[in-house]
């Protein structure tokens, strides 16, 4: 079932990426290394199901059905609609780069990014697979439930994080227990003139992570209280934005008075 779901997939990105041209089965087949006969059942399925429709001898096309799903919103949507005032606020507080990010499984996934010197950008999702060189991805795998915790460093080897004298996970989790308690995490990595540093902050929902909320700026100006300026201003945004995600009207509508009243 999970191949061919996989197929599935690959078939649907493959086709989209064509941009309405046609897309032979034979070539699909090949693309998946399979039979045509065996790739003839899978593409007779999705074309049922919306996802393709025949172009004739020419082959298959993107049929309705993602557009349809299009329609219903981007990934996450009331997520995007309530942070947007939040995160157009906060950056005007601070004048530096903030951005909105979630988890789907074990992929970061970046909402919203508002630099300090252009207009807010909601984007197509930007995927991120290793959480841990992050800041914003280790306030995820913080506030990850231990047995969730267990199964990704099953799966993810230790090559590295925000933490450059951290060498192995039994001290990476440590570090975690940490930004839980703290409520906040730092890449400080960065270093020179022309370098940035960053920092996370956990936006909570009912006491379950929301998403994360994230600030990046040049190493330079974190001298003096600048940096603690910046941290406690996201940090107070984090605790408004969780307030309003509370409110059941979140999402259905933009959240600006929301915004101008927490």
């Amino acid at each position: 079932m999970i191949q061919v779901l996989k197929r599935f997939a690959v078939i649907l990105e493959h086709v989209a990426m064509h941009r309405g041209r046609p897309c032979r089965l034979r070539d699909l087949a090949a693309l998946l290394e399979i039979s045509p006969p065996a790739c003839a059942n899978i593409v007779s399925s999705m074309v049922k199901l919306g996802y393709l429709e025949s172009a004739g001898r020419e082959g298959y096309r993107l049929g309705p059905a993602p557009s349809l799903l299009v329609r219903f919103g981007t990934y996450k949507q009331y997520l995007a609609q309530c942070a947007a005032p939040f995160l157009e606020e906060l950056v005007a507080a601070v004048n530096e780069n903030c951005l909105i990010a979630t988890r789907s499984d074990d992929k970061r996934i970046v909402l919203l990014i508002r630099k300090s010197a252009r207009e807010l950008q909601v984007n197509d999702p930007v995927i991120t697979e290793n959480l841990m060189l992050s800041a914003t991805g280790c306030v995820m795998l913080a506030w990850m439930p231990d047995a969730e915790l267990d199964r990704y460093e099953r799966i993810q080897p230790f090559e590295g994080s925000i933490f450059p004298d951290v060498s192995g996970w039994k001290e990476f989790r440590r570090r975690l227990a940490q930004i839980r308690q703290a409520g906040i995490a730092f890449d400080n990595r960065g270093t020179g003139l022309d370098s940035t540093r960053a920092l996370a902050v956990p936006v909570l929902s009912r006491g379950t992570l929301e998403c994360v909320l994230g600030c990046w700026y040049p190493t330079f100006r974190t001298k003096g209280r600048r940096g603690e300026i910046i941290a406690a201003r996201c940090r107070e945004t984090a605790e408004r934005l969780s307030r309003a995600l509370e409110n059941p009207d979140c999402g259905n509508s933009p959240c600006e008075k929301s915004a101008a009243s927490l």
